[in-house]
Formats: C-alpha cells, sequence, structure tokens
C-alpha cells in the first residue's frame, strides 16, 4: 500500500489505520447518541422515550471515561497484562514484560495521534467525513423525491454503520450494500 511504500513501519500503519477507526466510531457514536437525545427531546415519539434517554447518556459517558483512560500508560499496561495472561495457547511472558509492552504500545500510540491539539484535528476530520456522509444520504433522499429532516438521514446513517460493523458474513461482504 501507499504507507509501505513510503517505508513507514508495520506498527505504525497498523497504529494509523486503527487511530482512524478509533475516532472515527468515536465521532460517530458521538453524533448518534447526541441526535438520539435531540429527536426524543424535539418529537413525539410513538414508541416509549425512556431508552433513548438512558443509553444516550450512558454512551456520552462511556466515551468520556474511555477517552481519560485512553491517555493513561497505566491504562495500556493493565490491559496488556490482562490480555496476555489469557494467552493460552502460548508461553506466556512475564508480568513485567507484559507491563512493558503495554508501556511500549501507549508510547507508540501518542507518537501517532500527538499533541492534544493533533487529536481535536482528528476528532473534528472525522466530525466532517461522518457529516459529509450524512449530507450526501439526506441529498440523494431529497433527489429522491423523500422529504426527510437531517436527524433521520443521520439516524439512517448511524443504523447502517452499526449494521455494517456486525460481521455476519466473511469479512462483511455484502452487508453494507443490503443495509
Amino acid at each position: 500500500s501507499e504507507l509501505s511504500r513510503r517505508c513507514l513501519p508495520r506498527r505504525r500503519i497498523g497504529l494509523s489505520l486503527g487511530f482512524a477507526s478509533w475516532f472515527s466510531f468515536r465521532i460517530f457514536y458521538l453524533a448518534g447518541a447526541v441526535n438520539l437525545l435531540f429527536m426524543v427531546a424535539t418529537r413525539d415519539l410513538p414508541v416509549d422515550s425512556t431508552w433513548p434517554l438512558v443509553v444516550a447518556p450512558l454512551v456520552l459517558v462511556l466515551l468520556a471515561v474511555t477517552a481519560v483512560l485512553a491517555n493513561r500508560p497505566g491504562t495500556a499496561e493493565h490491559v496488556a497484562v490482562v490480555l496476555g495472561a489469557l494467552r493460552f495457547w502460548k508461553p506466556r511472558p512475564s508480568r513485567a514484560e507484559r507491563r512493558a509492552a503495554g508501556a511500549r504500545f501507549h508510547a507508540d500510540a501518542m507518537a501517532v495521534v500527538g499533541p492534544p491539539r493533533r487529536r481535536y484535528r482528528l476528532a473534528l476530520l472525522s466530525l466532517g467525513s461522518t457529516l459529509s456522509d450524512v449530507a450526501c444520504l439526506w441529498f440523494i433522499l431529497i433527489a429522491a423525491g423523500a422529504r426527510v429532516d437531517p436527524d433521520v438521514a443521520l439516524l439512517a446513517v448511524g443504523a447502517g454503520a452499526v449494521a455494517a460493523s456486525v460481521p455476519l458474513l466473511p469479512a462483511g461482504i455484502g452487508l453494507v450494500e443490503a443495509v
């Protein structure tokens, strides 16, 4: 690929692609939760609206908590220790080696995402990408003669993304196209 051609190490390529997905999904869940709260507050829904009032704030809290935990090296070290302990098919490295691997991963990850200012830029780019997807769907619906509000288009894009993330088929082949 292009990143390999530019002589980037495989680990950095993997981290770059992983964090692109990380930021994209987090922004998508943020937009979905805010949209859900907006729809419950501004519309008279035909169903019981207590579940969105529980789920949306829970998603927002989980996003905030995981953002704080992801910035701590201790979290990566602890996760590495736990995941390394689950590895039963190979000889298990010592606890200190697993902790060091977690610290290395966190240092590499922070080198990829950079300082907080860059993370805000990444989040804004992800938000722009998500809103562009929503705008595309909304304009397509308008062109097809369907009159829907933008928040309904956001909900539809969100449902499509959730459906596409469920691997019912090998590599999700055909699922996105069906939705």
